[in-house]
C-alpha cells in the first residue's frame, strides 16, 4: 500500500514540474522565435537540423532544452514539449588526429553560472544514459529525472548534426603545423581549425597572477648578473624551441645542500608558465604519473623538486622515460594497441647530490649517452652567496630568495606564453632561429669535443638562444636587447659542467680509464712481476716495468668478465687504444699474442702506463 502511494505521489510531482516547466517555457522565447505556445498553436516545429546542430524537434531557449513530439495525425494540436534539461550548447564535433575518438563538445553553465565544457563521446551514447548524465550533472548540469526524458537526451545527442569541428589534442604545446600551441584554457596562434587538449585537467596548472611587466621589474631584473638565475629561466623558455629547432627532450639538474637556493631557482623558472606550487611537481608525486606528467608540460617546462623524496624505481624510470619523448606502449582491453602518451620537454630537476649519484645509488651503470639526459649543475654559484653572484641591494642572498619566492607568488603565467606569442610573430622564424641557434653552438661547443658533449652542447645552445630571444623581447628590464648575458649565464653553467665530468673528451673512455686504473690498484697482488717465478693466487696477468714505463699483460677472461663486467668489452679496449693506453695486436686483434713467463704464447691485453701515470693511481677513486 505504501508502494502505490509513494508511486502516487512521485507521478503528481512529475505532472506539478511538467505544468511548471511548460508555464516557464510559455513564458521565456526561443531566440529568433516567439514564446512558446505560439509554436504550440501553430503546430509542431518543422525544420530540418540548423546550425545549431539539434536534431528535428529538439531545441534550446533560455528555460532549457526541450523536445517537442510531432502531433500524431494532422491537425491535432502539438503535445506540451518535454523539459530535458538547463540550457546547453553543442559547440561541433571534436576528434583527434587520426579522425577518432569522435565526440560532441558540449557547453552549459553550472548553478553558480560558471562554463563548463564537457566531451561527451559517441561511444557514451551506446551505453547507459544515466553514466554521462550523472558526469554532467556532478559539474552543475540539471537534467531531468524522468527515465524516458533521458532516452530522448541520448537520441537527441546521438543525432545532432553540429556544423563546428574541433581537433582534440593529447598534449600541450605546438599542433603539427606549428601555426597554433594549446594550453588547456586556451590556443595561442590560429591555425586551420579549433583545437581543445583532452583529457581536461582536473585544475589549470597554467594559471595566471600579477602581470607580465612585473614579472619583468622583478624576477627578470633580478637575473641579471645572477647567471645561474638567469639560466633557469632561459631553460623555462626553452620548451617552445624543441620543435621549432629539432632539439631532443632533456633536463638539468641543480644540486647542493639545504639552503643553497635551488629551489628558488626552480620556483623563478616555474613562474614563466604558472604558480609555482601548483606548475611545479615533486619527484614522489611522479611516482604514478611521470608519463601523464610529461605530456601535461609538452613544449614547456617540466619541474621536479626535490629527487631525494622518491623511489629508486621512478628515478631509474625517468633517466630513460623523459629523454625517450614516448610512454609506454599499452594495449586496450581488446588486445589492439593503444596510442602511447608523447612529449616534448625541458626538465629542471633539483637534490641534494647529483643526478647521476643517485643512479648510482639504485644500481644503473651511466653510459655517455645517458649521462647527458640529465645534466648535474651545482646551485652554488661560486661567489660565496649561494645560488647568486649579485644581491641587487637585498641584504643577503636569503633576502633575495625571500623576494624571488614572492614574487613568483604575486607574478607568474606570462612569460612563457607572451615567449610562444613572440615566436609566432617573428617574420622568417625558422631562418632566424636557426642563425640564433648556431652561433650560440659555435660559440659553446669546446675543442675536441666528444660526441656525447656535443650533444649536450646543443641544449646548452637551445636555453642560450630562448634566453637570447627573451633579452631582445624585453623579458629582463633594465638589460640591453642582446645577446651577451644569455651567453654568458649559459658559459658559466657550461664550464662548470665540463669541469665536474673532468673535460669534453669521451665520457665512457674516461668511465674505462677509471674501472681499468681503479683495477690494477686494488688487485695489484693478483699480478705476478715479470722477473718473478712466485704465482700469487687468482693471478689475473703479468706486471713488467722497463725503464719507466709499467705495462700490464692482462689475461683475457680477466679484462672481459672482471675489469669490463657490465660493459662491452671490445669498445672498452678500442677507447683504452684510442688514448693511447691499450697497445693492441696486429691486424683487427685488441690483444697480443705475447710470450709468458711459464705460460708460452697466449693473447692478453697489454697495457703501459709511465711510471707517474701508475703512481697517479694512487688517487683515483675505485668504481
Amino acid at each position: 500500500m505504501s508502494e502505490v502511494m509513494g508511486r502516487g505521489r512521485e507521478r503528481a510531482e512529475r505532472r506539478r514540474e511538467s505544468k511548471q516547466l511548460r508555464s516557464e517555457a510559455q513564458e521565456r522565447p526561443s531566440e529568433g522565435q516567439g514564446p512558446i505556445l505560439e509554436l504550440v498553436k501553430g503546430g509542431p516545429p518543422k525544420h530540418a537540423p540548423g546550425p545549431d546542430g539539434w536534431p528535428r524537434g529538439f531545441y534550446v531557449n533560455k528555460a532549457g532544452l526541450y523536445f517537442q513530439e510531432e502531433p500524431k495525425q494532422e491537425g491535432e494540436p502539438a503535445p506540451a514539449p518535454v523539459w530535458l534539461g538547463t540550457p546547453i550548447e553543442i559547440l561541433g564535433w571534436a576528434r583527434n588526429g587520426a579522425s577518432e575518438g569522435w565526440s560532441l563538445l558540449l557547453r552549459f553553465k553550472d548553478l553558480d553560472r560558471v562554463d563548463h565544457d564537457f566531451i561527451l563521446g559517441r561511444d557514451k551514447l551506446a551505453g547507459d544514459p544515466s553514466i554521462w548524465i550523472g558526469e554532467m550533472m556532478g559539474l552543475g548540469w540539471k537534467a531531468s529525472r524522468n527515465p524516458k526524458q533521458r532516452s530522448l537526451l541520448a537520441d537527441c545527442f546521438l543525432n545532432a548534426v553540429p556544423e563546428g569541428r574541433i581537433r582534440t589534442v593529447s598534449r600541450t604545446g605546438w599542433t603539427d603545423d606549428g601555426q597554433a600551441f594549446v594550453l588547456p584554457s586556451e590556443t595561442l596562434g590560429e591555425g586551420p581549425e579549433q583545437y581543445l587538449l583532452t583529457p581536461r585537467p582536473a585544475k589549470n596548472i597554467f594559471s595566471r597572477g600579477g602581470s607580465f611587466a612585473d614579472w619583468t621589474k622583478t624576477i627578470g631584473r633580478w637575473a641579471i648578473g645572477n647567471h645561474l638565475l638567469f639560466f633557469g629561466l632561459s631553460a623555462s623558455l626553452a620548451g617552445p624551441l624543441l620543435k621549432l629547432l629539432g632539439g631532443e627532450s632533456g633536463g638539468q639538474h641543480f644540486f647542493g645542500d639545504t639552503g643553497t637556493g635551488k629551489t628558488t631557482l626552480q620556483e623563478a623558472a616555474c613562474s614563466a608558465w604558472g604558480r609555482p606550487d601548483v606548475f611545479g611537481l615533486t619527484w614522489k608525486a611522479t611516482d604514478n604519473g611521470l608519463e601523464g606528467q610529461a605530456a601535461s608540460h609538452s613544449d614547456c617546462l617540466l619541474a621536479l623538486d626535490e629527487i631525494g623524496q622518491a623511489p629508486e624505481r621512478t628515478i631509474k624510470e625517468a633517466a630513460y622515460l623523459l629523454g625517450n619523448e614516448r610512454g609506454k606502449a599499452r594495449a586496450r582491453q581488446d588486445g589492439s594497441g593503444r596510442q602511447p602518451a608523447q612529449w616534448r620537454t625541458i626538465t629542471l630537476s633539483t637534490g641534494e647530490v647529483a643526478f647521476a649519484e643517485y643512479l648510482k645509488q639504485a644500481g644503473v651503470h651511466i653510459r655517455g649517452g645517458q649521462a647527458v639526459r640529465m645534466i648535474d649543475l651545482s646551485a652554488d654559484a661560486g661567489a660565496g652567496l649561494g645560488a647568486f653572484q649579485c644581491l641587487h641591494g637585498f641584504n643577503g642572498p636569503a633576502a633575495l630568495a625571500e623576494a624571488i619566492k614572492k614574487a613568483t607568488k604575486e607574478n607568474h603565467g606570462w612569460a612563457g606564453p607572451e615567449f610562444v606569442r613572440q615566436l609566432l610573430a617573428m617574420p622568417d622564424r625558422e631562418k632566424t632561429l636557426r642563425a640564433i641557434f648556431e652561433k650560440m653552438r659555435a660559440a659553446l661547443t669546446p675543442d675536441k669535443a666528444a660526441p656525447e658533449v656535443a650533444r649536450a652542447v646543443q641544449r646548452f645552445a637551445l636555453i642560450a638562444t630562448a634566453g637570447a630571444l627573451a633579452s631582445r623581447w624585453g623579458f629582463f628590464e633594465g638589460l640591453a636587447q642582446d645577446d651577451g648575458e644569455s651567453l654568458l649565464a649559459v658559459q658559466h653553467c657550461l664550464k662548470a659542467w665540463l669541469a665536474a665530468r673532468g673535460g669534453a673528451g669521451s665520457h665512457d673512455e674516461a668511465q674505462v680509464r677509471a674501472r681499468v686504473l681503479g683495477f690494477l690498484l686494488r688487485e695489484r697482488a693478483m699480478f705476478q712481476d715479470w722477473h718473478d717465478d712466485r704465482v700469487p693466487p687468482n693471478q689475473a696477468g703479468f706486471r713488467r716495468t722497463i725503464g719507466e714505463e709499467v705495462t700490464y699483460y692482462i689475461f683475457r677472461e680477466t679484462f672481459k668478465d672482471e675489469i669490463c663486467k657490465g660493459l662491452n668489452h671490445g669498445q672498452a679496449a678500442r677507447g683504452l687504444a684510442a688514448q693511447g693506453i691499450l697497445k693492441p695486436g696486429e691486424g683487427r686483434n685488441l690483444a697480443q699474442n705475447v710470450r709468458l713467463p711459464g705460460l708460452g704464447v697466449r693473447r692478453a691485453y697489454v697495457l703501459s702506463l709511465p711510471e707517474d701515470d701508475e703512481a697517479g693511481m694512487e688517487a683515483t677513486p675505485p668504481l
